[in-house]
């Protein structure tokens, strides 16, 4: 039964297969969209999530707020 961890549906939601492509490895994890709320989510998380999420990984970089202009724009406020 795939449960949708946000609103918790549990009717027609649907099912994907996709693979791993960022890094290589090419595993298959299945993933699933939730009729009611549209999220989409992955049935089951791996215990090891630094194998896909390794400390050098985009999005856990410091964001650098200056080059983004963010801090000009909180400034004029």
């Amino acid at each position: 039964m795939l449960i949708c961890r946000i609103c918790g549906n549990i009717k027609d939601n649907k099912e994907y297969i996709i693979k791993e492509m960022h890094f290589g490895f090419e595993e298959e994890f299945t993933y699933f969209q939730c009729k009611e709320c549209g999220c989409l989510q992955i049935k089951n998380i791996p215990n090891n999530l630094s194998k896909y999420y390794p400390s050098n990984y985009y999005s856990l970089k410091p964001a650098n707020l200056e080059e983004k202009g963010i801090i000009s724009l909180v400034k004029k406020r």
